[in-house]
C-alpha cells in the first residue's frame, strides 16, 4: 500500500503539529515535582487528580495495555498518558487551558480527550531511515475529516480513500498519513509503518512481549527491544570508527542487553526506574561488572573536567563550585549504581528520577555558570585594558610620547626596541620594583632579563587563556601605527583621532608573545581582521583616548586598516563601522 504525497511547501503552519506533537509526547520531560499544599480553597479550580489505586488494593495489579495495531517490526515504543499526567498534582501550574485550546484549534483533538499515545519506531538495514508511528486513544469519539482544520485550511492536507479506509495525508515537511479504524483510535504513520499497523491485529515480537509484561498504571513507559536492531547496524554503530575511543571497552557489553524499559510514575511518590534486560543472569553479571567500571571512569572524567575549568576569579565562588562538582560526581555514581536480580539490572525509582532531574538541572546550570565564567572574564580583561590605557597617557604625561620609537629610556639595537612597550609601562601600572630589575640597555633576552619574564605583571595576564608567561596584549605593528610603527609618536601626530585610532588589542592565544619581547601584532593586509584570530565574534581593544571597546569580527577589514592608522586620511565614525 503507498500512499500520494505532494511537494512540501513553505508554509508558517508546517512547524505547528510537530510542535504540539512534542508537547503532547514530551510534558513527562517537562515536569518537576510540585510539593502539595494548601488548602481545599485553593483547589477549586485546579483539574481533578487522578488518584492511583493504593498499594495492595487489588485495583493496583497490573493492567495490560491495548496493543492493538502495534505491529511486529516495531522495535521501540514509548506509551504516555496525556488525560492522566495532566491532571496529576506534580502539573497543576503547567498552562493547561492554553495547551488544550491550542491542540482543539489546531489538531481538532482537546488534549484531554487523550488518555493514552503509544509512539513506535522500526529501524531496518534496507531503510537506514527510521519509520515512526503512534496509536492514539480518545477518551470521546471523533470524525476523522474533522481533524487537523489549520493544515487543511492551508492545503497541506490531502483526504483519500485506499481499501475502504479513509485516510489523511499530511505534506508538511515529512509525510504523514492518518486514519482512524473506530471513532476512539487515531493512527498515525510514516512511509509503510500505517499499513503494518492497520494489519497488526495480534502481533507478537520481543517488543510486544516486554509491553505484555508493563504496568498501565505508569504514566510513562519507554521500552526498547536491542534484539530487534538489525545485525549490520549494530556491526555499524559499534564499528571502531562510530565509538569513541574511551567507550571502546564499553561496546561488547551491548551483545549483552536485550531489551531496556524506562517506567515513570507522576502520582504522590513522583518515581520510575530504569531497567536492563540480559538474556540470562550471568550476562546480567558481566553488564553489571562493565557498569561499576564505567561509572567509575565516568566519575574521573567528570572530576578532570571540573578540575580544568578556568576559574571566575573569585576565590570563594571557585570553590565553592569545586565542592558542589565534587558532591555532584558522588551523587551521579550513586545514581547509576544497579541493582541486580536475575537476568535484570534496576536503577531505583529515586535514583532514575534524580538522574532525569538533575540532568535537567545541569543542563541548566552549566550554561549559566560557562556564561558568568565568560561574562567576569570579559569584565576582568577589559580592566587590564583600562589599565594599559591609563598607564599609555600617564607614561604621554610624563614623556611627551608615546612608549615607541627611541629615547634616552628606550634603547634600540639595529633599529629595533630592545624591550617591550609593555616593560616600559611598569612604573605606570604600579609594577616599579619589577621596572628597576631590568637593564634597560639589554635586549628583552639576555642573561639578565630573561630571568624576568616569569614575573608577568597580572595586568599583562588574560583571564581568558592561561599562557604562562605570554600575553594576547600587543600593539598592530607597521607604519603609522601608535606603538608599532618603530617612530616616536606623540597625540598631536594623531590626526585622524585619538577617539578613532586603536593602540592596543586583545588578541587570540595563537598570536601570544612573551610579555617582555618587543614583538607585537602583525596585520596581514589580506585578512586584517583574521590577524587578530580570536574565536569569538568580537574583540576588546584600547582607544587612543584611553577608551576600551568592543570591534565585531564582521568589520570591514579596509576599516579595521584605517582604524589602526594615526594619520592615513580615513577617520572613522565608530557608531558608523559596521
Amino acid at each position: 500500500m503507498v500512499f500520494a504525497t505532494q511537494k512540501p511547501t513553505a508554509l508558517s503552519v508546517r512547524s505547528l503539529l510537530p510542535l504540539l506533537m512534542v508537547l503532547l509526547v514530551g510534558i513527562p520531560g517537562c515536569i518537576t515535582k510540585v510539593e502539595q499544599q494548601g488548602g481545599d480553597d485553593e483547589k477549586v479550580n485546579q483539574p481533578q487528580v487522578q488518584q492511583k489505586p493504593a498499594a495492595g488494593d487489588p485495583a493496583a495489579a497490573a493492567a495490560p495495555l491495548d496493543l492493538s495495531y502495534v505491529p511486529s517490526t516495531a522495535m521501540a515504543a514509548a506509551v504516555v498518558a496525556p488525560e492522566r499526567i495532566l491532571s496529576s498534582q506534580a502539573l497543576h501550574l503547567y498552562p493547561i487551558e492554553v495547551l488544550e485550546a491550542l491542540t482543539k484549534q489546531h489538531l481538532g483533538v482537546n488534549v484531554m480527550d487523550v488518555t493514552q499515545i503509544i509512539a513506535l519506531t522500526q529501524l531496518s538495514q534496507e531503510a537506514p531511515v527510521p519509520q515512526v508511528g503512534a496509536i492514539i486513544r480518545l477518551s470521546k469519539p471523533h470524525q476523522l475529516a474533522a481533524l487537523l482544520p489549520t493544515l487543511k485550511a492551508e492545503g497541506l492536507v490531502t483526504e483519500q480513500t485506499i481499501d475502504g479506509f479513509q485516510f489523511l495525508s499530511v505534506n508538511a515537511g515529512l509525510p504523514v498519513s492518518l486514519t482512524m479504524p473506530d471513532d476512539k483510535t487515531l493512527l498515525v504513520g510514516t512511509g509503510d509503518f500505517l499499513p503494518r499497523m492497520l494489519a497488526a491485529k495480534e502481533a507478537d515480537s520481543p517488543l510486544i512481549k516486554l509491553l505484555k509484561q508493563s504496568d498501565a498504571n505508569h504514566e510513562v513507559i519507554v521500552a526498547v527491544s536491542a534484539d530487534m536492531v538489525p545485525d549490520p547496524l549494530k556491526e555499524i554503530a559499534t564499528s571502531p570508527e562510530m565509538v569513541p575511543l574511551v567507550l571502546a571497552a564499553y561496546v561488547g557489553a551491548l551483545e549483552k542487553l536485550s531489551a531496556l524499559e524506562i517506567n515513570v510514575n507522576l502520582d504522590g511518590q513522583f518515581g520510575g526506574e530504569l531497567v536492563l534486560h540480559t538474556h540470562d543472569p550471568a550476562e546480567a553479571a558481566e553488564l553489571e561488572k562493565v557498569i561499576l567500571a564505567g561509572v567509575a571512569q565516568g566519575k574521573q572524567m567528570f572530576l578532570a573536567q571540573t578540575i580544568q575549568m578556568p576559574p571566575m576569579g573569585d576565590p570563594v565562588i571557585d570553590a565553592a563550585m569545586r565542592k558542589y562538582m565534587v558532591r555532584l560526581a558522588d551523587y551521579l555514581e550513586q545514581v547509576f549504581l544497579p541493582s541486580r536480580d536475575a537476568n535484570r539490572l534496576t536503577m531505583d525509582s529515586n535514583a532514575t528520577m534524580g538522574m532525569v532531574t538533575t540532568g535537567v538541572m545541569v543542563a541548566l546550570l552549566l550554561p549559566a555558570v560557562q556564561s558568568a565564567r565568560h561574562a567576569a572574564r570579559r569584565m576582568s580583561s577589559s580592566n587590564n585594558l583600562k589599565q594599559i590605557a591609563i598607564a599609555l597617557h600617564n607614561y604621554h604625561e610624563t614623556y611627551k610620547q608615546f612608549p615607541a620609537g627611541e629615547s634616552p629610556i628606550n634603547k634600540y639595537k639595529d633599529g629595533k626596541p630592545l624591550l617591550s612597550w609593555r616593560v616600559h609601562l611598569l612604573p605606570f601600572v604600579e609594577e616599579h620594583v619589577l621596572y628597576d630589575k631590568f637593564k634597560m640597555d639589554e635586549p628583552w633576552d639576555s642573561p639578565h632579563n630573561i630571568k624576568l619574564l616569569d614575573q608577568m605583571p597580572p595586568v599583562y595576564v588574560c583571564p581568558h587563556y592561561e599562557l604562562g608567561n605570554r600575553t594576547v596584549y600587543l600593539a598592530p605593528q607597521g607604519p603609522n601605527t601608535a606603538l608599532g610603527s618603530g617612530e616616536r609618536v606623540r597625540f598631536r601626530d594623531i590626526t585622524d583621532g585619538t577617539s578613532q585610532t586603536i593602540a592596543v588589542i586583545e588578541t587570540g592565544p595563537e598570536r601570544a608573545v612573551p610579555w617582555t619581547k618587543p614583538d607585537d601584532l602583525t596585520i596581514d593586509a589580506d585578512d586584517p581582521v583574521g590577524s587578530v584570530a580570536v574565536d569569538k565574534d568580537t574583540f576588546q581593544v584600547v582607544f587612543c583616548d584611553g577608551s576600551v571597546q568592543s570591534i565585531s569580527t564582521a568589520i570591514s577589514g579596509d576599516i579595521f586598516q584605517w582604524m589602526i592608522q594615526i594619520n592615513d586620511g580615513h577617520p572613522i565614525n565608530r557608531n558608523e563601522e559596521e
